[in-house]
């Protein structure tokens, strides 16, 4: 399983934001990814998107996670929970969930911040349990 902290300190340029969140990532099927967005204290969420980069750097959409037309309303909570497939991913030589890439970051944009109001690159985290396997 993968996770991203997100901040507005990640962002390129950071944003004055008191929103956060997190994001977690991990395999629901042979091709299938599950994931699931939750946000704090952020409001007009437009876009949710997977992208290429390494912290500090911007980078190109990888897949998009969330889009709507109409801006949200204050989140605290579960933006959404779904699922894509692998063979989605846009760029065929780059799968963030199947190999150890640290240049993946997930992007929150609002209509304050077309560019981005929170940001979190993935890592992997662990089960407890595999800590103490032999």
């Amino acid at each position: 399983m993968q996770m991203a902290t997100l901040s507005g300190y990640e962002t390129i340029p950071p944003s004055n934001t008191t929103g956060t969140g997190v994001f977690f990532m991990g395999p629901a099927s042979a091709y299938g990814i599950s994931y699931t967005i939750i946000l704090s204290d952020i409001d007009k969420v437009t876009d949710v998107n997977l992208k290429a980069g390494w912290k500090g750097e911007n980078g190109d959409i990888v897949i998009k996670l969330y889009n709507s037309s109409e801006p949200t309303d204050l989140i605290n909570g579960i933006l959404i929970s779904s699922q894509f497939n692998t063979t989605d991913i846009k760029n065929s030589e780059f799968n963030p969930v199947l190999t150890d890439q640290k240049n993946v970051y997930v992007n929150v944009i609002t209509k304050d911040y077309p560019q981005g109001e929170l940001r979190g690159q993935l890592h992997w985290i662990y089960p407890i349990y595999d800590l103490f396997k032999n």
